[in-house]
C-alpha cells in the first residue's frame, strides 16, 4: 500500500485545487493593494456644489459665507463659499393634466444653491472626504454649520485649479 501512495501522480482535481488557492490569494493581495493606494492619496483643493430644496427663507438667513461645513459626523468638510436663493417650485397637474410649476409666494419656501470650498481625495475622479464619505453628484448628505442642520443634494464636485494644497 505504500507503494501506491508512493507513485500516486498529480490528477486534474489537484491542479484545479491548487489554482483555486492561487487566485484567492492573488485576489486579495491585490485587494489588499488597490486599498492601501485608496487611502494614500494626497489632498486636492475642491469645491462641492449643492442644492437644499424647499426651506424655510430664514434658513437662507442663517447661513453665512466662510462658514465652517460639517459632515454628519462633525467631520469638518470645509468652508462655505457661496450661497443664493431661488423661490420653491413644485410641480402640478392642470385641469387638462399638463405639468405646470407652482411657484412659492415670496417669505415662504426657498431653494437654497450654495458651494463648498474643502480639501477630498481624489483617485481617479473618486471624491473622498476625510472620514471615508464618498462625494458624487447626486449624493445625499447630511451636512451641519454652527446654526443649521440640512439635507443637500451634491449638484457638483470639481479641483479648483491653480489652488495649493
Amino acid at each position: 500500500m505504500a507503494k501506491d501512495n508512493a507513485r500516486r501522480k498529480i490528477g486534474v482535481i489537484d491542479v484545479v485545487i491548487i489554482v483555486a488557492v492561487l487566485a484567492i490569494i492573488l485576489t486579495g493581495v491585490l485587494r489588499y493593494t488597490l486599498n492601501e493606494g485608496l487611502l494614500t492619496q494626497n489632498d486636492t483643493a475642491c469645491s462641492v456644489g449643492f442644492r437644499v430644496t424647499s426651506v424655510r427663507y430664514n434658513t437662507y438667513d442663517m447661513l453665512d459665507e466662510n462658514e465652517n461645513v460639517f459632515l454628519s459626523d462633525f467631520e469638518l468638510l470645509g468652508t462655505l463659499s457661496s450661497i443664493n436663493i431661488t423661490p420653491a417650485v413644485f410641480y402640478a397637474e392642470n385641469a387638462e393634466g399638463e405639468l405646470i410649476s407652482v411657484h412659492y409666494p415670496e417669505n415662504t419656501l426657498v431653494d437654497i444653491d450654495g458651494e463648498i470650498l474643502c480639501e477630498l481625495s481624489v483617485n481617479g475622479g473618486r471624491y473622498t472626504a476625510a472620514n471615508g464619505t464618498h462625494i458624487c453628484a447626486g449624493a445625499v448628505l447630511e451636512l451641519h454649520t454652527d446654526t443649521v442642520d440640512m439635507t443637500v443634494v451634491v449638484t457638483k464636485v470639481n479641483t479648483v485649479k491653480g489652488a495649493e494644497s
